[in-house]
C-alpha cells in the first residue's frame, strides 16, 4: 500500500547524547572485544552511579540536574527508577519537572510509573505538566489510564501543556478516540505548534477522526510549515474518507517545503483512484531533486493504478536511480500499473539482481503483476 509518513512529532521524545566525554582506547582485549567498549560501558555504568546518587542531594539544583543528566543518557539507565520515583513528589517542580523527563526519556522501560506520572497532570506548575504528558507520550499504548486525565489538559491556559497533551493523547491512537472533540477546537488554536500537534493527534486515530476533516483542510494553507505537514498527512490516513481534501492537497505539491510536497504526495497516494486529477502533478515530482520526493510520488502514483498509465516513461527512467528507495517505489508503482506497464519489464528484470532486498521484492511484485507479459 502506499506509503503514510506521519513523523512529526517523534522529535518531541527524542533523547539527547550522552552528556560529557567517554574515554577511548584502541586496543583489543584478549576476547576479541575492543578495549574502547569496555571502558564505555565502564564509564557509562559509573555515571550512572553517581548520578543516582546526586539524586538523593539535598540541594534542589543537583537532583535536578542529575535527572535531566539521565534523561540525555541513551538506553541502560533503568537502574535510576527506583530513585526517580519519589523525586516525582519532591517540593521542587524543577525536580519534579526534571524526573518526569527522565522517565520518559525511557520509554517503556519505565512504564510501571505510569501511576506515579498520572497525578503530575494535575500539577499546579505547568512545566510540570508537560514534562509528565510528554513522558506518558513516551510510553505509548501503555499509558492508556491516562486518557481521562489528559483530555482536561487540552484546554489548559498553558500552550505547552496544551500541545503535549495533544502529543501524548496522538500517542494513545484510536484508543484515545474520546479526546475526538476536544481535539477538534486545538486545530484553531492560536499556536501553531497547538494547531500541529492536535492536527497529528487526529492523525494516530485514522477514519475514527473522519468528523474532523472540514476543520483539517483549512489548515493546508496554514502559513506554518508544521502545521501544513500534520495537516495533509493527516488527511491522508483518513484515506479515501479524506477525498475532499484532494484539491486543496493538491497545491500542496509544489510547495517550497521539500517535507510538505512528500506529505501531499502520501496523503494522495493513500486516497488511491479518488486522487487521479492529481496525476499531471504528480509526474513532475518524479524528477524532484530530493530523492524522498521521488520515492513518495512513485508509490503515490502506484496507488492510483492504471490511471497512472502516463507516468509510465518516467517511471521506468527511476528503476536506475541511484537510491534503492526510488527504485523500489518505482517497480511497485509500474507493478500496479499491471500490463499497461510492460514495456518495463525489460528493466525491470536487472533489479532481481539489486543488492537492496526491497528492490528485489518490488520488482518481483512488479513482473508478477503484469501476467503473462513477463514470461517471455
Amino acid at each position: 500500500a502506499p506509503r503514510l509518513l506521519i513523523k512529526l512529532l517523534p522529535a518531541l521524545l527524542t533523547i539527547g547524547q550522552i552528556m560529557g566525554p567517554i574515554a577511548v582506547v584502541r586496543s583489543q582485549s584478549s576476547e576479541g572485544t575492543p578495549s574502547s567498549q569496555v571502558a564505555q560501558r565502564t564509564t557509562k555504568k559509573e555515571q550512572i552511579k553517581q548520578l543516582i546518587q546526586q539524586l538523593k542531594s539535598t540541594d534542589p539544583e543537583v537532583r535536578s540536574s542529575a535527572a535531566q543528566s539521565l534523561r540525555n543518557m541513551l538506553g541502560s539507565t533503568e537502574s535510576a527508577i527506583p530513585d526517580l520515583i519519589p523525586l516525582l513528589k519532591d517540593l521542587n517542580p524543577e525536580v519534579r519537572s526534571s524526573a518526569a523527563g527522565a522517565l520518559g526519556s525511557m520509554g517503556e522501560s519505565a512504564k510501571s510509573t505510569i501511576p506515579d506520572l498520572i497525578p503530575l497532570l494535575k500539577d499546579l506548575n505547568p512545566r510540570v505538566r508537560s514534562s509528565a504528558a510528554i513522558a506518558l507520550a513516551s510510553m505509548g499504548e501503555s499509558a492508556k489510564s491516562a486518557i481521562p486525565d489528559l483530555i482536561p489538559l487540552l484546554k489548559d491556559q498553558n500552550e505547552e501543556v496544551r500541545s503535549s497533551a495533544a502529543s501524548a493523547l496522538g500517542s494513545r491512537r484510536e484508543l484515545a478516540k474520546s479526546a475526538i472533540p476536544d481535539l477538534i477546537p486545538l486545530l484553531k488554536d492560536p499556536a501553531a505548534r497547538v494547531r500541529s500537534r492536535a492536527a497529528y493527534a487526529l492523525g494516530g486515530m485514522g477514519e475514527f477522526a473522519k468528523s474532523a476533516i472540514p476543520d483539517l483542510i483549512p489548515l493546508l494553507k496554514d502559513p506554518n510549515s508544521d502545521v501544513r505537514f500534520s495537516a495533509a498527512s493527516t488527511l491522508g490516513s483518513m484515506g479515501e474518507f479524506a477525498k475532499s481534501a484532494i484539491p486543496d492537497l493538491i497545491p500542496l505539491l509544489k510547495d517550497p517545503n521539500t517535507t510538505i510536497r512528500i506529505g501531499a504526495a502520501d496523503a494522495l497516494g493513500s486516497m488511491g483512484k479518488f486522487a487521479k486529477s492529481a496525476i499531471p502533478d504528480l509526474i513532475p515530482l518524479l524528477k524532484d531533486p530530493n530523492e524522498e520526493v521521488r520515492s513518495s510520488a512513485a508509490y503515490a502514483l502506484g496507488g492510483m493504478g492504471e490511471s497512472a498509465k502516463s507516468a509510465i516513461p518516467d517511471l521506468i527512467s527511476l528503476l536506475k536511480d541511484q537510491n534503492e528507495e526510488v527504485r523500489s517505489g518505482a517497480a511497485y508503482a509500474l507493478g500496479r500499473m499491471g500490463e499497461s506497464a510492460k514495456s518495463a519489464i525489460p528493466d525491470l528484470i536487472p533489479l532481481l539482481k539489486d543488492p537492496n532486498t526491497t528492490v528485489r521484492s518490488s520488482a518481483a511484485y512488479a513482473l508478477g503483476g503484469m501476467g503473462e507479459s513477463a514470461k517471455s
